[in-house]
């Protein structure tokens, strides 16, 4: 082989001098570039990049990924820690406050120390020194599991803050979240306020659920967004007139609503209007018929829209889609008798196997090919003779079907194909 540069791997060539053939039968293939992973395996897809506005949306995920992976798996005061980064609050471990006295038993009126309680607070503060310094070891700790989670371009963007000599040096993880949290939300020092929590918001509304996306895979991509918004200081749900009146149905007609029921009225429009836009993002082939009932529910004096984000999860999982519809709507009739047993229809039935009999009395069914492979119940009419002879009713006798019979109630309807 030619030790040219470039010769080594070269498919299809015809060596020093000749013509390359060309391999015109087969598309060609590249390798396709695999996305940033930490080393730590467990969490190694709960990364924090930045960039661009989906970023902001799996900066959510991602935390609560690490935060579980330190609650988990992290040494001595780790759920302390784990419980900070998910409230963006540094945690702390305060003196504990000494027990009170209490009425002697034997003298009443006189107070005495209580014993027992002041074991148990001299315990804890000879613990509290030991628990401390656990707590800034877990702290350092999770910030370097914070920064192996980051990806290059998020690792080169707090390099170049100014307080990161500072956050840095003290291994602060909730100063680095809080100041990741600003960065892939837009919020930094060079960019302005409102431009980008415009670009921000004109992404969230623009975003909607993908064609294989779970609706749980959406509800936490939609959440993640709409916290990047919150965060940023913006709001697209504060609308004074809904929170008017919503304070004004909690207050009660003729009454002033106060200063907490506002602030009820606000965080359930809030939640209300998240589920709408969340609702609005829904995938069409997958949930316009649920839109579509809603709107009609209303037009007739029924509000069955969902109050949060969780009612609507509920709605969109339970929720037919078409094509369920459709399997019911050929679904076949069963019963259910009083004793509980599921039947189709039930009769004589005659044929010419002598090993059977001349005469056997059972269920009657007719099954195709296709309604055999997929285990689908089909009742028929009994034929004898060469004709077709209406059975009398196998549940109480009468001149009908079992279809027809009155003493089957809708309750006993059975609905479905056989299992």
């Amino acid at each position: 082989m030619s030790n040219r540069p470039g010769a080594v791997g070269r498919p299809g060539g015809a060596g020093r001098g000749g013509p390359e053939k060309r391999n015109l039968g087969k598309p060609k293939t590249t390798r396709k570039a695999t996305g940033y992973t930490s080393d730590t395996e467990a969490i190694k897809n709960g990364i924090f990049d930045c960039g661009k506005p989906e970023h902001a949306a799996a900066f959510e995920r991602s935390l609560k990924r690490v935060a579980d992976y330190i609650r988990r798996e992290g040494d001595k005061e780790s759920v302390l820690v784990a419980e900070g980064i998910e409230t963006f609050s540094t945690p702390t471990i305060p003196i504990p406050t000494m027990p009170g006295r209490i009425e002697d038993p034997i003298n009443p009126g006189v107070m005495i120390e209580n014993r027992g309680a002041m074991i148990m607070w001299e315990g804890e503060l000879r613990h509290l020194p030991t628990r401390r310094n656990d707590l800034r070891n877990g702290l350092v700790q999770s910030y370097a599991i914070i920064w192996n989670q980051c990806t290059p371009t998020m690792k080169s963007k707090l390099e170049q803050h100014p307080d990161y000599p500072n956050f840095n040096a003290t291994k602060d993880p909730i100063a680095l979240i809080t100041e990741m949290r600003n960065i892939v939300c837009g919020k930094e020092a060079h960019t302005q306020d409102a431009w980008s929590l415009c670009k921000l918001i004109k992404f969230m509304l623009g975003e909607y659920q993908k064609e294989l996306e779970t609706n749980e895979g959406w509800m936490e991509r939609f959440h993640g967004m709409w916290e990047a918004v919150k965060q940023h200081g913006g709001s697209i749900w504060s609308h004074q007139s809904l929170i008017r009146d919503r304070a004004q149905d909690i207050a009660g007609a003729g009454n002033v609503p106060t200063q907490d029921q506002i602030r009820q009225a606000e965080e359930a429009v809030e939640h209300e209007m998240k589920a709408m836009f969340m609702l609005a993002g829904a995938n069409k082939g997958r949930h316009s018929k649920l839109r579509t009932h809603l709107e009609n529910s209303y037009t007739v004096g029924r509000n069955e829209y969902p109050a949060n984000t969780t009612e609507l999860l509920s709605m969109m999982n339970n929720w037919k889609t078409d094509s369920e519809q459709k399997q019911y709507s050929h679904a076949q009739v069963r019963y259910e008798d009083d004793d509980g047993l599921t039947f189709a229809q039930e009769g004589e039935q005659t044929g010419n196997d002598e090993k059977a009999g001349a005469e056997k009395k059972g269920v009657t069914m007719v099954q195709s090919k296709n309604e055999r492979r997929k285990g689908v119940l089909r009742t028929s009419t009994y034929q004898k003779g060469g004709g077709l002879e209406k059975k009398p009713c196998v549940h109480c006798g009468g001149e009908h079907g079992l279809v027809h019979c009155p003493e089957i109630t809708r309750t006993q309807r059975v609905i479905g194909t056989a299992r």
